[in-house]
């Protein structure tokens, strides 16, 4: 039985919902990620939409994403204004009453015998649009929208364009859906005008697993250097930038891109294609990096090239020019009598030198030096969370070592 539009849904807003999935284009894409520490980044969006239509809209939908543990999620307008995410419960309702647009508007573009065939379906599709749209929808709803759309598609030459085109937006919603992931909707402080752009700029704090991973916090805190490993979002046919800020304390000291073809089973064309943009990645990467930021802009062709492989960028993270210094004398200070040792032992230091290195007053002064670079340390870590489980780790190491050495200065 086909579904009737929610009415606890404004008609405005299924209407402005309906133009911005049929008229309102994305027309450029920056993303900024800030790896804050081990447990989250910080992951900037700006879109700049376009409306192409004849209607202004007050309603926008983000591109779709993933229900991830997410945190401090705000979105804003151009002019720095707050805007408002619908929530659940409502946009379900507005999603459903849209897609039932999309698909009326389908069947108006249609003649006999085109008509009849179509009633079906539709009908089939209508019945499932509240479960697909629904706060954690079951997978057969989904799966049994996305069969609809395919008998449509599996006699395209049946049906005319203008069809078509309204019914490939609706295929996409539900692929979004089928994959997981959802679609946000904003509401606009000032209306979208026809023929105007606007910027929205998404912000939300994101745990990513893998930097979870205890074998690379192991490596980090004992060397001081990791690989941050990410898939990019790259939209095709646009505009993309992507931009990377390393942690405060570290560089980036090596950028690498993987690209391969999206299916193994993909033509050799294509999989020259994708080897291709990735020579000429690897050819210009050093224009793409500085210590503190990597940054690449991608033109529509280049991107949509990118968005049909499977695409990964390595950024090689290691110690800062100043905490790797701070980390030689303070090593260099704390295994002096140990160095001093060895040289005496091999009759290259005078005994003299020996004597003065194990008495008591140089494990005072050994001890105030290493209190001093701990100081510093501790006043270069203090905003840096990353560098800061580096520096502790190096503590408890340095003063275990110095609590050794002092006792065997001290009793020998």
């Amino acid at each position: 039985m086909p579904s009737h539009p929610d009415e606890s849904v404004t008609p405005s807003m299924d209407k402005d919902l309906y133009y911005a999935l049929t008229e309102a284009d994305i027309q450029r894409v920056h993303t900024t990620l800030t790896i804050d520490d081990f447990d989250c980044i910080t992951e900037d969006v700006r879109y700049i939409f376009y409306n192409n239509g004849t209607t202004q809209i007050s309603v926008l939908p983000l591109p779709a994403i993933k229900r991830n543990v997410q945190r401090n999620m705000k979105v804003e307008d151009f002019r720095m204004r707050k805007l408002v995410f619908i929530p659940s419960s409502s946009s379900a309702g507005i999603l459903v009453n849209a897609s039932t647009r999309i698909l009326d508007t389908a069947d108006h573009l249609l003649q006999q015998p085109q008509k009849d065939t179509f009633t079906e379906i539709k009908d089939a599709i209508q019945s499932t649009l509240p479960e697909v749209f629904k706060y954690g929808p079951e997978q057969q709803y989904i799966n049994s929208a996305c069969e609809q759309i395919a008998k449509i598609q599996e006699k395209r030459n049946f049906w005319t364009e203008p069809f078509i085109r309204e019914i490939i937006i609706l295929a996409n919603l539900f692929i979004q859906y089928r994959n997981g992931f959802y679609l946000p909707l904003i509401t606009l402080a000032e209306p979208l005008q026809p023929k105007s752009y606007t910027l929205i700029h998404l912000s939300v704090e994101i745990r990513r697993g893998y930097l979870q991973d205890r074998i690379t916090r192991v490596k980090f805190n004992l060397l001081g250097g990791f690989t941050f490993s990410f898939v990019p979002e790259i939209y095709s046919g646009i505009s993309n930038h992507v931009r990377i800020y390393a942690p405060e304390g570290l560089v980036i000291k090596e950028v690498e891109f993987d690209l391969q073809p999206e299916h193994s089973k993909d033509p050799e064309s294509k999989k020259g294609v994708c080897k291709g943009l990735q020579k000429h990645l690897d050819e210009h990467k050093r224009d793409y990096f500085d210590d503190r930021c990597f940054y690449i802009q991608l033109g529509p062709e280049k991107s949509t090239i990118l968005y049909h492989c499977k695409k990964y960028f390595n950024i090689k993270l290691g110690l800062s020019s100043l905490l790797k210094t701070l980390l030689w004398l303070w090593w260099l200070t704390v295994l002096s009598p140990f160095i001093c040792g060895v040289l005496s032992w091999l009759k290259i230091l005078p005994l003299v030198v020996a004597r003065v290195v194990f008495s008591s007053d140089f494990a005072l002064a050994l001890l105030a030096l290493s209190a001093t670079f701990l100081v510093a340390a501790f006043f270069y870590a203090i905003d840096k969370k990353i560098v800061k489980q580096f520096i502790t780790t190096h503590i408890i190491f340095i003063y275990v070592v110095l609590t050794v050495e002092i006792f065997f200065m001290m009793y020998n």
